[in-house]
């Protein structure tokens, strides 16, 4: 199922992207609750701020019947003209590029970044069964100038030291940072890991354009499956 969502009189969706990476979801046997989007009482939840002025149309597209129930709260209040919530989405099954990173986002305006759900699998290459591509470092670059160059993609997601007891070890939720997937298989001897990271407190702005890419392991050293969808903010005329 894939969700859209247009805002006023835009004619190109802002939000285009599958309904689980919306709620930032793995699946329906890892289900969790974080601050801005989860699962609770038997419904999706997604809260982070949606400002428009005049309208907005969502559309929902399933290759199956399925019923659905959709609430929703409005509230007016005093916004800036033109900032509309966006998303990008984006997947390589597996990893296209070994000199590469894999892109979270890329596009040109003006905004603010706000969050980030990252779907990944992949063979582990190390003892202990750790999924080493999180190793892979995220990078930000706002209007041609690098901002951030993150220590690790485990790091970013404000769960180092993972696959170690008592710390990141099994699947962990909190309000504004997790991994609601964390399942390393000694069988195979591969794993998935999904995790989610909301700027609530330190939103990333931009003027003019930003370009943000994580490393699939170190120096884009492993090939992996990646999903992921980008949260932000972006001017609209």
């Amino acid at each position: 199922s894939n969700i859209k969502i247009y805002w006023d009189d835009n004619t190109e969706a802002s939000i285009d992207a599958p309904v689980n990476m919306f709620f930032a979801i793995p699946d329906a046997n890892n289900l969790h609750q974080s601050f801005f989007t989860g699962y609770k009482d038997g419904k999706l939840y997604h809260k982070l701020p949606m400002p428009f002025l005049k309208k907005v149309k969502i559309e929902i597209e399933s290759e199956d019947e399925f019923p659905i129930t959709f609430q929703y709260k409005l509230k007016k209040q005093s916004v800036t003209a033109g900032y509309y919530l966006s998303t990008f989405y984006n997947e390589e099954l597996p990893t296209l590029n070994k000199e590469q990173p894999y892109l979270w986002l890329d596009t040109k305006g003006e905004g603010h970044y706000v969050g980030t759900f990252l779907m990944t699998e992949g063979k582990n290459y190390v003892k202990n069964q750790l999924p080493i591509w999180l190793e892979g470092d995220e990078v930000f670059v706002c209007d041609r100038e690098m901002r951030i160059h993150g220590t690790g993609t485990e790091d970013y997601f404000n769960c180092g030291w993972y696959g170690v007891p008592g710390r990141l070890y099994n699947p962990e939720s909190y309000p504004l940072h997790g991994f609601p997937q964390y399942e390393m298989n000694e069988i195979d001897k591969a794993g998935t890991a999904a995790a989610y990271r909301w700027h609530f407190l330190e939103p990333i702005p931009f003027t003019k354009d930003i370009h943000v890419t994580v490393e699939h392991g170190i120096n884009n050293g492993v090939e992996v499956n990646y999903k992921s969808i980008a949260f932000y903010y972006l001017k609209r005329i």
